[in-house]
């Protein structure tokens, strides 16, 4: 959830990236435009580069106030999540520890649940 300033800000600098891209004409241009290796296919940079942009935002901008929810109180929005509703507050928690105290074994630890958590996802939904 943001706010209207918020999202203005975060428009700004996403139809600047998108307008760059779209030109294609700079070397930036095209490193946007370069294709990734994501979950077994390929995206374009810029992709990965505005799906990142609120939380850059939010690093650079003091102005942006953050209010944190507990992640167990909110909802999913989804049946199929709500069986996996722990695991995704342990992921989140995982990050979090990482993100604090950037030790190889919580990365680790996320990997390995995350990958388990969709394997069993992938279970549900083709069962259901």
């Amino acid at each position: 959830l943001a706010n209207k300033k918020f999202w203005l800000t975060w428009l700004t600098y996403c139809e600047a990236i998108f307008n760059i891209a779209e030109a294609n004409d700079t070397e930036l241009a095209r490193r946007l435009n370069s294709n990734v290796v994501h979950d077994g296919g390929f995206a374009s940079m810029k992709v990965f580069i505005i799906e990142r942009m609120a939380s850059f935002l939010l690093a650079i901008n003091k102005e942006l106030k953050v209010k944190f929810y507990n992640p167990m109180e909110l909802p999913l929005g989804d049946a199929v999540w709500e069986n996996f509703k722990s695991e995704l507050c342990i992921l989140d928690a995982l990050k979090i520890c990482f993100l604090t105290n950037p030790q190889p074994n919580y990365a680790h630890e996320f990997e390995s649940r995350r990958k388990k958590l969709l394997d069993e996802l992938k279970q549900t939904i083709a069962i259901a």
